[in-house]
């Protein structure tokens, strides 16, 4: 399923990989284009504070669920997600 939309920014992050060795694994947050309840949304500072919490405790509760550590290390502009979309690499691995 491909949904178009408009990245806000990042979340960047570190996560476990199966030997238990951090790698950077940073999640875009982007909004749908045609959504109607979002469309004044553009970037991450335009997303209520409590949503934006709310997401990366699901993000690091989901993998202490599976036997990982996420660890959440900031926040990124949409300028950043782009950038991420573009290389298509593992965030590890481009040069900021």
């Amino acid at each position: 399923c491909v949904l178009p939309g408009r990245p806000l920014g990042v979340i960047r992050a570190e996560q476990e990989d199966e030997e238990g060795r951090p790698r950077r694994n940073d999640r875009l947050v982007a909004a749908a284009a045609a959504s109607h309840l979002y469309r004044d949304l553009h970037a991450l500072a335009d997303v209520p504070a409590h949503l934006l919490d709310e997401l990366e405790r699901f993000l690091v509760t989901y993998d202490a669920a599976r036997g990982r550590r996420f660890t959440v290390l900031g926040r990124g502009d949409a300028d950043e997600a782009r950038r991420l979309v573009r290389s298509g690499t593992d965030p590890g691995t481009e040069s900021r």
